[in-house]
C-alpha cells in the first residue's frame, strides 16, 4: 500500500437553459448517477473520493476552482458528454493551471469518437473509455505506488480501457471487457451529492415529491442509429431483482423518495424480471409511485396491467416518427401499428403516454413531419415530446452523416435534443423550417380540446396541478 490518493469527482457546470432551451422550465436536472457508481466502487475499495455536482450547485469555472484548492486532490475526475466536451477541456486547462501534479481524467459516451485527438487537444491525461469503476481503481491504485510521472510512464501501459498521453504521445491501450456482475458494484454514492430532493424529474415524469432516477440495467440490446449504444455494443446486463428492491427500499427508508423514474434504456427487456419487480413494487405502492421506458413490440397488454397495478402511471417510449420508412432508416425495428396499438392499450388500463418524437431525421420530408404531428393527435396520448435530431459523435448516424444531411453548426454546445435550433439538417430541409414544425407539432398536440379534457381528468392532486401550470407557460413560451 504507497501513499493515499484523494480522488474528486466532477459533474462540469451545465443548466437546464442550456439542455432545453425555451422547454428549461420543463427540463430535469437528474444527479449523476455515473459519478455516484464511480465514487461508490472507489469507497467500497477503502479510497477517498468526494463529488462536485457543479451544474447542480451552479457554480462556474472560479468556483469549481476554489473548491479544487481546498480539497487539494491528486486526481480530478471530470464526466463528459458531447454538449459540455468544451466545459470540460477548459476545467481541465483550469485544474493544470491550479498544479500540474493533478491527474485530469474524463470518460463517457463523447470519448467513442476520436478519444486519441481529444486527449491530444486538451489538458486531460487520460481519457476512459467504456465503463469507469474498474479503470478508476486501477487508476487510484496505480498512483498510489508513486508521483505522477512514475505513474504515466510506468503503471499507465497496464491499464485497459484508457487513452493517455506520455511526454505528449498519445497512447491507446487495449479495451476493457465490460463488468459481467454488475451487482459487485454499489448503488451509487448518493450521500456524496447535493440532497436528492433538490434534483428535479421533468414535468411529465413525476407526481409525488421528492423524485429521483434509478438505474437497473446497463447497455441495451437493440442499435438505433441515433444513439450511443450502436457505437459500444456494450453487452445488455441487468440488475438482480434483490440488488433492485434494496436500492429502492434504501431511497423510500433513508432519502424518504417517493417517486422514481427508472431510467434504463428498456425497463421491460426481460419478461420475467419485470413481472418479478412489478411484484416487489406492488407491495410498496402506497408509498412509491414510478416510471419507466418501454419499447414498442416487447410489451402486451398484460405486462402493462402488471406495470400499473405496481405503482407506475406512465410510461415514456420512442416513435420517434409517424412515417414508417423514416422509422426503418433509424433501424428502430417496430410498425407504427405496433405503436398505436401500444397506446390504445395504456389508455384501456389507464397509463398515461409519453411518446418521443424526433424533427428533423434522417431522409424526412415535410410530408414526413406532418404525419408525425397527425400520428402524435391520432393516438390520444398525454405527453408527446418532440426533439431535433442529434447525430452523437461515434454514432452509425455521425459515421454516415454525408448519406443524410448536414451540420448546421461544428460547436457540441448545441448538441442536445432539445436545443432551440437544430444541429442537423437533413437534405432538402432547412433550419428555419425544422424551427416551425416543432413548434407547430406542440401547438396542434397541446392546444386541443381532446388534449386538455385528457389532463384535467388526470388531475388527482394539488402537485397535478401545479405541475400542469409549469406546463402550460412553457407552452406559451415556445
Amino acid at each position: 500500500m504507497g501513499r493515499q490518493i484523494k480522488t474528486l469527482l466532477i459533474n462540469p457546470p451545465f443548466t437546464t437553459e442550456s439542455i432545453y432551451g425555451k422547454f428549461a422550465g420543463a427540463g430535469a436536472d437528474h444527479a449523476p448517477l455515473s459519478l455516484g457508481y464511480i465514487a461508490a466502487y472507489l469507497l467500497k475499495h477503502g479510497k477517498d473520493v468526494k463529488i462536485i455536482d457543479a451544474a447542480k450547485l451552479k457554480l462556474d469555472i472560479s468556483g469549481i476552482s476554489k473548491m479544487i484548492s481546498a480539497y487539494s486532490p491528486d486526481i480530478v475526475g471530470l464526466h463528459t458528454c458531447t454538449p459540455n466536451i468544451n466545459t470540460v477541456k477548459l476545467l481541465a486547462s483550469e485544474i493544470k493551471d491550479l498544479s500540474s501534479d493533478i491527474l485530469v481524467i474524463a470518460g463517457g459516451p463523447h470519448f467513442l469518437y476520436n478519444p486519441a485527438e481529444e486527449v491530444k487537444n486538451s489538458k486531460l491525461d487520460i481519457i476512459v473509455i467504456g465503463e469507469g469503476e474498474g479503470t478508476c481503481l486501477e487508476i487510484v491504485e496505480g498512483l498510489e505506488q508513486g508521483n505522477l510521472g512514475q505513474f504515466i510512464s510506468e503503471r499507465s501501459p497496464w491499464i485497459r480501457g484508457i487513452v493517455y498521453k506520455d511526454n505528449n504521445t498519445v497512447k491507446i491501450n487495449p479495451p476493457r471487457d465490460p463488468i459481467v456482475d454488475i451487482d459487485s458494484i454499489p448503488f451509487p454514492a448518493r450521500h456524496l451529492l447535493p440532497p436528492l430532493h433538490t434534483y428535479r424529474s421533468t414535468i411529465a415524469t413525476f407526481k409525488r415529491l421528492p423524485s429521483t432516477i434509478v438505474l437497473t440495467s446497463r447497455g441495451c440490446p437493440f442499435s438505433c442509429i441515433y444513439c450511443h449504444n450502436s457505437a459500444q455494443r456494450i453487452k445488455f446486463r441487468m440488475h438482480s431483482i434483490g440488488y433492485v428492491m434494496e436500492e429502492v427500499d434504501e431511497l423510500i427508508n433513508k432519502y424518504k423518495i417517493r417517486d422514481i423514474t427508472f431510467v434504463d434504456d428498456i425497463f421491460t427487456v426481460d419478461r420475467g424480471r419485470t413481472f418479478a419487480i412489478c411484484k416487489e413494487l406492488a407491495k410498496r405502492k402506497d408509498r412509491l409511485c414510478w416510471v419507466c421506458n418501454i419499447k414498442v413490440g416487447l410489451v402486451d397488454k398484460e405486462m402493462l396491467k402488471v406495470l400499473k397495478d405496481s405503482g407506475c402511471w406512465l410510461v415514456m417510449f420512442g416513435v420517434d416518427s409517424g412515417n414508417q420508412g423514416i422509422i426503418d432508416t433509424m433501424e428502430r425495428k417496430f410498425a407504427l401499428e405496433e405503436a398505436e396499438q401500444v397506446c390504445d392499450w395504456c389508455r384501456d388500463i389507464g397509463l398515461m403516454i409519453h411518446p418521443n418524437f424526433i424533427i428533423g431525421n434522417p431522409g424526412e420530408t415535410v410530408e414526413a413531419i406532418n404525419e408525425s404531428i397527425n400520428f402524435a393527435r391520432k393516438i390520444y396520448c398525454h405527453y408527446p415530446v418532440f426533439m431535433t435530431m442529434v447525430p452523437y459523435p461515434g454514432t452509425k448516424l455521425w459515421d454516415n452523416l454525408h448519406r443524410y444531411g448536414r451540420l448546421a453548426t461544428d460547436n457540441f454546445d448545441s448538441f442536445t435534443f432539445g436545443s432551440e435550433k437544430p444541429c442537423f439538417i437533413p437534405y432538402g430541409l432547412t433550419e428555419g423550417l425544422i424551427i416551425k414544425k416543432r413548434k407547430e407539432a406542440y401547438l396542434k398536440c397541446y392546444l386541443n380540446f381532446p388534449m386538455v379534457l385528457r389532463h384535467i381528468c388526470s388531475i388527482k392532486s394539488f402537485e397535478d396541478i401545479r405541475r400542469l401550470l409549469r406546463a402550460f407557460r412553457v407552452l406559451i413560451g415556445i
